[in-house]
């Protein structure tokens, strides 16, 4: 609508009324506001808050120090909240503004300090910021995270990890180590999981070995992961350098450096064993 005007649109698919369907598919209007951001930012569609942030940078240094996160209803575009990092720490800038989520009425960021903090939704108040995972591998990590099971749920370069929404406290922490001597870098003999995809689907979260910029050979013993959501056990793996894909009707794809496609499916929950009873003559 013009320089720093900006339009939420919310619309349907609407048609003509027929039987035994539509026809004349169309999009259709429903409403629209005028809106602060050119941008949705994330969204919590249940508690109806978007959140956008932006980087406060020091005109002296041209570099981030500081986060701005502004919180705005998608109901009206009201601004409801804007609150600022501190800045004087120099440390809580973004980490990656694609560590952004929003879920449970709360929006959590991954900070340059390694942990999660989390604002309530409508009301921007700090709630709570998490525990650090472990040291130095801890504070590194994938750009992006999941939401599931009341878990925010983050692989970084020593395990996976999930947080309790409701504190920030580590509920539990997926581990896997190298069989081979040697063949990772990583303290206390850990493989990296850095893949920006996780599919989390019955329970599980499905995802994998990897490394933000991979060396060849790739590294003996990466795997893909199927992890208990619950308790953070491994339920199974199975070697290679794959990327958990699409998941759905009880099959998980997964695409490998090897070029092929894989797809998993659920087995049989026990083998049987049958032979043939008659006696076979010799001669």
């Amino acid at each position: 609508a013009g320089a720093n005007r900006y339009r939420l649109i919310n619309w349907t698919v609407t048609g003509d009324v027929t039987f035994p369907t539509l026809i004349n598919r169309r999009l259709g209007i429903l409403s629209n506001i005028s809106y602060p951001f050119s941008s949705l930012g994330t969204v919590d569609y249940e508690a109806g808050v978007s959140v956008n942030t932006a980087g406060i940078t020091p005109s002296s240094t041209g570099v981030s120090y500081g986060q701005m996160i502004m919180g705005t209803s998608i109901a009206t575009g009201q601004l409801l909240w804007n609150v600022s990092t501190d800045v004087t720490k120099g440390y809580e800038g973004s980490f990656s503004t694609s560590t952004s989520i929003a879920d449970h009425g709360k929006f959590a960021l991954r900070l340059n300090d390694g942990h999660w903090h989390c604002w309530d939704l409508q009301t921007g108040k700090q709630l709570w910021v998490s525990e650090l995972s472990s040291h130095p591998w801890g504070i590194w990590g994938i750009y992006g995270v999941s939401s599931a099971y009341g878990l925010l749920i983050y692989p970084q370069y020593d395990g996976v990890v999930a947080y309790d929404w409701d504190n920030g406290k580590i509920v539990w922490r997926y581990q896997y180590v190298a069989q081979y001597p040697y063949e990772t870098v990583y303290s206390d003999a850990n493989y990296p999981f850095y893949q920006s995809v996780v599919r989390i689907a019955d329970g599980v979260v499905y995802t994998a070995n990897d490394e933000h910029s991979v060396s060849n050979p790739i590294p003996r013993g990466w795997r893909l992961h199927a992890i208990n959501a619950t308790d953070g056990t491994g339920i199974w793996n199975i070697t290679g350098s794959m990327a958990a894909g699409g998941v759905a009707d009880g099959y998980l794809t997964a695409a490998n450096r090897d070029g092929y496609l894989y797809v998993f499916g659920k087995g049989k929950s026990e083998t049987a064993i049958t032979s043939s009873p008659k006696t076979i003559a010799n001669g």
